[in-house]
């Protein structure tokens, strides 16, 4: 594999002296030449350094860390008090005004974060992929912020019933699903970027965070659908029942995010402060 040009160059006397891990096998390259091999699975270690002495990649990184970072943080708190609101009826206006105060702001943050966040790394054998589709469903997460605003529009304008009932179905059932969508994809691409930057133990956690994201998110979407188009065609009465369930799939579908952003936010830190002492030995 051919390093990228801005790969900072090394004399082959030099020795590991991080507890890196191999991109092939996981092994700890701590103490073998840099001009070596990993002595498990035979694969160079240089390739296992190119994100991890390729100063541009990082130093792109860095700056999406603390957006991103935020938005977590603000789009779980966000979430608690939306769920807070359907079991305190006491606090309903402070409740909702709060959650929607910290929606709008991850918004903001969210779209400085995105386009660092998934800056394209180097090429490297065996390994997926994922900035492309973590930037699309970041942009999307982004759209759907905007729904319920045209849902209020809709509301106090004279709107066809119909137009306001879809965009009220993507305010209620989209956005949730959008927020699991990013729950899922952005927890495998952290935990990808874990990888690369030699942290085993927290690339493992965000990649089963993602997983449990993509169990959930799948059925949960389909049911959604299904029953949207359901009581659009009038084929079911969305009665109390209908209305327990919903509800019920929207707690256990907002906890989830809620934990998943969180356990996402304090990867983002962990991994920034990594980053910053690698630009800061590379700066050496």
């Amino acid at each position: 594999m051919s390093l990228d040009k801005t790969i900072i160059q090394v004399e082959d006397s030099q020795v590991m002296t991080d507890a890196y891990c191999c991109i092939g096998c996981g092994y700890n390259l701590r103490t073998l030449k840099l001009d070596g091999c990993c002595p498990e699975c035979g694969k160079a270690v240089k390739e296992s350094l190119s994100l991890v002495r390729n100063k541009a990649v990082l130093l792109t990184l860095s700056k999406g860390f603390g957006p991103m970072k935020t938005f977590a943080a603000l789009l779980g708190i966000a979430i608690m008090f939306l769920l807070l609101m359907m079991v305190v009826e006491a606090a309903l206006v402070a409740l909702g005004l709060f959650g929607v105060m910290s929606v709008l702001l991850s918004f903001v943050a969210l779209a400085m974060g995105v386009k660092p966040m998934t800056v394209r790394l180097p090429c490297v054998e065996g390994r997926v992929r994922r900035e492309g589709v973590a930037r699309f469903v970041g942009w999307v997460l982004c759209v759907m912020y905007v729904m319920p605003m045209l849902t209020l529009v809709f509301m106090f304008s004279d709107g066809s019933h119909k137009m306001m009932f879809w965009f009220g179905v993507l305010s209620i059932v989209g956005a949730p699903l959008a927020i699991m969508l990013f729950c899922w994809v952005w927890s495998m691409h952290v935990g990808e970027l874990g990888h690369r930057l030699g942290m085993k133990k927290l690339s493992i956690r965000m990649m089963v965070m993602g997983r449990i994201a993509k169990y959930v998110f799948l059925p949960s979407g389909i049911g959604c659908v299904l029953m949207v188009l359901s009581v659009d065609m009038d084929l079911i009465n969305f009665d109390h029942r209908w209305v327990f369930v919903t509800t019920v799939v929207a707690i256990g579908v907002g906890m989830l995010s809620m934990v998943n952003l969180f356990m996402l936010c304090v990867s983002l830190e962990v991994m920034g402060n990594r980053v910053d002492k690698m630009l800061a030995q590379l700066d050496r």
